[in-house]
């Protein structure tokens, strides 16, 4: 029997999914390959409720053309209850999919709208490098249970949208910020039937300005169990001066305190209060620095390319600047004409200098270099006059 099983999108686009398969034995979840041509339909047609601003890697990563990708996808919640009620478990699931696929492949059950796709996963000979949607921080059974009513449905957002803001490098952490859940929501709802029947709530709006406060709660309170551990783990250590108490409540000394996690060379900046390092990933190296505003609550981050834009090509590598950060979700491309340096800045804004516990970096500091590495191409197509 065959692992092939080709989806069709509302726009009549067929998707050819091969070596479909079930992803665990105790979920409605599949994994299938797909090649770059098939999962660019993917993307441009946003089959299987899939759109880049909801991923936690960003907008502007590019998939390369030669490497392999699978998908996971999960069967959508309504569907879910109606397999459930038919006495087909996720043991026999993929036997009975097969099956109706052979006799019936116009079946609702192969439309995109009804699978949802949790991540994409690029497999090279040695290296897995594994691409997040929001959708793979829902739980799923969760969602279809009919016992989700409207003040658990606004939970159940509420700590995923939060898990998914952390750890994305596509949204900064302030929690003030009432915008960028506001945009999720826009996206959200309409993607899944199932999100939008749950939601009772008379308005758009209305349940932004909940969810912001329910958001909030959730990252307070992740904050609050971090200090806690902090605080723990200070008392057990009788070592500790207060003079060094004092010093680790600044800014500066929890980012130097990072750097030394990390084990990166850096130096700080006399009189100034600034750190600079040299990172490097696969892509290159990049000259960064972190600026620190203490009474601010401020930490901006910028990585800057070595190599410089020649004179002539500032005109061209300014309008690509502008095309960039126009489809950025945070931070921004600078070019320097004086230099031709190009930076990529990133900030974060905290309600005080207490809440920097260090995944506040890693979104920082790391989401930062992802961004310049995946556009770098672009930027040395410019140096290098190669850019069309």
């Amino acid at each position: 029997m065959s692992s092939n099983i080709c989806f069709t999108d509302l726009s009549g686009t067929i998707i050819q999914a091969r070596s479909v398969k079930l992803a665990t034995f105790n979920s409605y979840c599949l994994v299938a390959d797909l090649t770059y041509e098939e999962f660019s339909k993917v993307a441009e047609s946003q089959a299987f409720a899939y759109e880049r601003s909801l991923c936690t890697f960003s907008p502007k990563l590019k998939i390369s053309k030669k490497t392999p990708i699978q998908v996971k996808l999960t069967l959508e919640p309504t569907l879910q209850m109606s397999v459930k009620d038919a006495k087909i478990t996720p043991t026999n699931f993929i036997e009975e999919l097969y099956k109706l696929y052979q006799n019936t492949p116009e079946h609702l059950i192969f439309h995109t709208e009804s699978w949802i796709l949790l991540s994409v996963k690029e497999n090279w000979c040695s290296d897995t490098t594994e691409h997040q949607t929001i959708w793979n921080y829902f739980d799923w059974s969760e969602l279809a249970s009919d016992d989700l009513g409207e003040d658990k449905f606004q939970s159940f957002l509420a700590d995923n949208i939060a898990k998914f803001i952390q750890e994305s490098s596509n949204y900064q952490y302030d929690i003030s910020s009432q915008s960028q859940i506001e945009n999720l929501l826009r996206v959200l709802l309409p993607a899944v039937p199932s999100l939008a029947s749950k939601n009772s709530t008379d308005s758009s709006q209305a349940l932004a300005n909940n969810l912001t406060e329910l958001v909030t709660k959730t990252f307070e309170s992740n904050l609050y169990r971090e200090l806690s551990c902090a605080v723990t783990e200070l008392k057990q250590n009788s070592a500790k001066t207060n003079s060094h108490l004092e010093y680790k409540s600044t800014l500066m000394s929890l980012a130097i305190e990072y750097f030394q996690q990390q084990n990166w060379k850096f130096k700080k900046i006399p009189d100034n209060p600034v750190l600079y390092t040299q990172f490097k990933s696969n892509s290159g190296a990049y000259k960064c620095y972190l600026y620190v505003q203490e009474e601010e609550c401020q930490m901006t981050f910028y990585s800057t390319l070595e190599e410089c834009t020649p004179s002539d090509k500032l005109d061209v590598m300014s309008k690509l600047i502008c095309n960039l950060n126009n489809s950025l979700p945070i931070g921004n491309f600078q070019l320097n004409f004086s230099t031709g340096e190009v930076s990529c800045k990133t900030y974060v804004q905290l309600k005080n200098r207490f809440a920097a516990p260090a995944f506040l970096f890693d979104s920082l500091i790391k989401s930062n270099i992802a961004i310049m590495d995946e556009v770098k191409p672009e930027i040395y197509a410019v140096i290098d006059g190669d850019y069309k």
